[in-house]
């Protein structure tokens, strides 16, 4: 926390050094204006920062409080520490100025400047004034976060009875005891024009608005809602807010040195993986259940194994692994817990009740995790089209602590288990190893990766194979060529050019032979059967019989090189570059004798022409999963629904959108927050639910006018309990949409990889 001169210091000096250049500049302020400290300005911010590490909510060493001026005067067990208007003999003076290191406070760190002393020294000659009803922050027992939602009754209210849609039954409660009146309806066009940009993103065409306007039968609004909802365009609408909170990325960004890769290829598949979801009507918590852990929940699912995506995304190439862990461990827990873990990466958590272990247990879920690129039916090539997804490869890992965060001093005598963070209270992880289906973990065994395999080489084969059939209808052998009579280099570059044409003929064949025999191997290995072992040596034979005609292919390249550099040096009279090609034959030939070496050891297991992957997973992920999503959560729910408010209504019900912890704000309506919680949980998570509840509610359509001078903007002028609708701003990307949507350009052709931006 930056800390700041108190108010009335800078003042004083600021005052002396005006009047130092002009006594006409600036007045100076009154003695007793200058010599006021103000706790909640000067006071609180130092006590934040420099004591409640140890004297506040979460820890209170000698039963002292120091949080807020009432426990700070209440004083610990060892009695007061503040003798109000006497600095000399306060104990809280004694202790931030000793000189002893076992008496100064703070214990850790720097010690107070003079500046910050001496604002602790007036505040106490002041009388150690606070406010009157100053706010204690509640104790993790306390606090509302930390306790499960609840689904109160609606509240009844007398002055607006005429509002039934439980939204607007919690806000008309507020409204009545706050002496507020709401704003009258919106008009029936921009109505229409706030529930269009809100669920799909456009605006309505001037058609819609005349139909809309209309129809005056008492349900038309909701069912233009329900045709919005069902609107292929609300996934990309949405999808484009949840991108945002997942943190999405493609797969390139723009360096000073042109296009850079950042993280995996193909990021895009979880990007329409989002958008169907929210389309589809997947609930929430098995779309959670997906993006962590896919491929050990549904291993075989393709669709679905696009969503851990999510967990790709998070690594980037230019980083480290220590990175990616970190931010798999901080933006899971900020996302879909509204907590803020990377404080107890390097110690506990200086305002929430999350020691440094319970950091790493967490990190402990992610550590055994690896990427990896998929092929795709119809694709001989991952890098042309693949699924970047995630596994778990390093089963034994084992998850150590970082002594005060640092990755070169890792705590060796505790290995971590993995483990949820306890301050929610929703009890610990189960992992249970999943056993996965032999697919996932040899892709070579899928009839779609052979064929892509075959693919690859048969054509080349075909290819070499009719180059060298030229040849033979030709009649031009290497003998023939030897003993015509004609240009010697002219020769040379002939018999070069057969010799390079069986070369590669020979490579493309043995290639063809390896693939079509590894098949019958890797069967015979999934299948038990007792030919397995000699039908893998076979193949083992047959790589290295193809790693030596490749060799050859290399030295036969070399010397056809080097044929048509002489004859065509020949024909120009130059000094000839053949020196340079000589080489590459010498090169090709050394790599050549190499494998003499090589052939001699015993034939084993065969390479396999596609990576292997660990036949379990450890189950870590899936159970994370499972515990975010848990009835006994109180924090998913809830998170959720602040975001989709957020969206629709231009403020949350809680301003930190990522800390709902004891250093967060308090909800605005947390009975509202509260029952929309357990309303979304109660209907399986159906966040089109949530949506109609939202957007059909009076409150939602109310007028945004203000009201200049009215008992509204008096008692409320921030708004920040909706007795009218927030003005909003489009997004820059409605702003473009829109205008090629009304100008019927908009390309509006979903799924598949990015396009340019003129052609969209």
């Amino acid at each position: 926390m930056k800390l700041l001169w108190p108010s009335w210091v800078v003042r004083s000096v600021f005052a002396a050094m005006v009047g130092l250049v002009s006594s006409n500049f600036a007045a100076e302020p009154t003695a007793s204006e200058a010599a006021r400290v103000d706790f909640t300005r000067d006071v609180k911010p130092l006590l934040d920062a420099k004591c409640i590490t140890c004297h506040g909510p979460l820890k209170q060493k000698s039963g002292l409080r120091l949080d807020a001026g009432v426990l700070a005067l209440k004083g610990g067990k060892h009695g007061a520490v503040i003798e109000v208007k006497n600095p000399s003999t306060s104990k809280l003076i004694a202790r931030v100025t000793s000189q002893d290191d076992d008496e100064r406070m703070p214990p850790e760190g720097k010690p107070l400047t003079e500046p910050e002393i001496a604002v602790f020294r007036e505040w106490v000659e002041q009388g150690a004034v606070f406010p009157a009803h100053e706010e204690i922050t509640a104790g993790p027992d306390e606090h509302w976060f930390f306790l499960p939602p609840q689904k109160v009754a609606l509240p009844v209210t007398s002055a607006f009875n005429k509002l039934t849609q439980p939204v607007d039954r919690f806000l008309a409660a507020e409204w009545q005891s706050r002496g507020l009146k709401p704003q009258k309806p919106a008009d029936r066009g921009t109505l229409l024009r706030r529930v269009f940009l809100d669920l799909i993103g456009l605006p309505p065409l001037p058609e819609e608005v005349a139909a809309f306007e209309g129809d005056q039968s008492p349900d038309a609004y909701e069912r233009v809602v329900d045709k919005l909802l069902a609107d292929e365009r609300h996934g990309a609408r949405w999808g484009r807010h949840f991108m945002d909170l997942w943190r999405y990325c493609d797969e390139m960004l723009e360096g000073e040195g042109g296009p850079v890769l950042v993280g995996e290829h193909h990021m895009w598949h979880w990007r329409d993986w989002i958008i169907e979801a929210i389309n589809h009507g997947k609930p929430y918590d098995r779309m959670i259940h997906e993006l962590l852990a896919a491929d050990e929940l549904v291993p075989e699912d393709v669709d679905a194994l696009r969503a851990t995506g999510y967990l790709v995304r998070n690594h980037s190439v230019l980083g480290e692994r220590d990175g990616w862990m970190a931010d798999n461990v901080e933006h899971t827990a900020q996302a879909f817990l509204g907590v803020t873990m990377k404080c107890a990466r390097c110690h506990d958590h200086k305002y929430d009740p999350i020691p440094q272990t319970d950091y790493y247990r967490l990190r402990a879920v992610f550590d055994p995790l690896e990427k990896r690129l998929d092929f795709l039916p119809g694709f001989l090539n991952p890098r042309t089209n693949g699924l970047a997804r995630i596994y778990d490869a390093d089963l034994g890992v084992k998850s150590l602590l970082y002594v005060n965060g640092n990755p070169q001093q890792k705590d060796t005598n505790n290995v971590i288990t993995p483990g949820a963070p306890s301050l929610l209270r929703a009890g610990d992880l189960t992992p249970v190893e999943v056993t996965l289906p032999v697919g996932t973990t040899h892709p070579g065994l899928l009839a779609s990766v052979r064929e892509a395999r075959l693919a690859e080489v048969k054509p080349a084969w075909e290819k070499a194979r009719a180059a060298f059939a030229k040849w033979v209808s030709s009649g031009i052998s290497i003998h023939a060529a030897t003993n015509a009579d004609t240009n010697l280099n002219a020769i040379q570059l002939t018999v070069a050019e057969r010799r390079l044409a069986e070369a590669k003929l020979a490579v493309a064949e043995l290639d063809l032979f390896v693939v079509e025999q590894a098949i019958v191997a890797d069967d015979a290995k999934a299948e038990g059967k007792p030919e397995a072992n000699s039908l893998s040596k076979n193949v083992t034979a047959a790589q290295r019989a193809l790693k030596r005609r490749q060799a050859e292919l290399a030295v036969a390249e070399a010397a056809h090189e080097f044929a048509q550099a002489d004859d065509d040096e020949t024909e120009k009279k130059e000094q000839p570059k053949t020196g340079a090609v000589q080489a590459k034959i010498r090169e090709a030939k050394e790599k050549l004798a190499k494998l003499d070496e090589e052939e001699k050891k015993p034939l084993g297991d065969f390479e396999p022409l596609w990576k292997s992957y660990p036949e379990k997973s450890t189950g870590r992920r899936l159970a994370l999963a499972q515990w975010i999503t848990s009835r006994t959560n109180p924090a998913t729910a809830r998170v959720l629904v602040n975001h989709v408010w957020l969206r629709h209504f231009g403020q949350p019900l809680v301003d930190t959108m990522f800390d709902f912890g004891m250093h967060g704000h308090k909800p605005t309506h947390p009975a509202l927050l509260d029952w929309l919680a357990v309303e979304f949980m109660e209907h399986h998570w159906d966040l089109k639910h949530l949506h109609r509840v939202l957007v059909t509610s009076s409150a939602y359509r109310l007028s945004s006018a203000r009201q200049p001078g009215s008992d509204n903007e008096r008692l409320d002028a921030e708004n920040h309990y909706l007795w009218r609708m927030n003005s909003q701003r489009m997004q820059a990307e409605q702003v473009r949409d829109s205008i090629l949507h009304l100008s019927g350009k908009l390309n509006l052709t979903p799924s598949g990889p990015s396009i340019e931006p003129s052609k969209s």
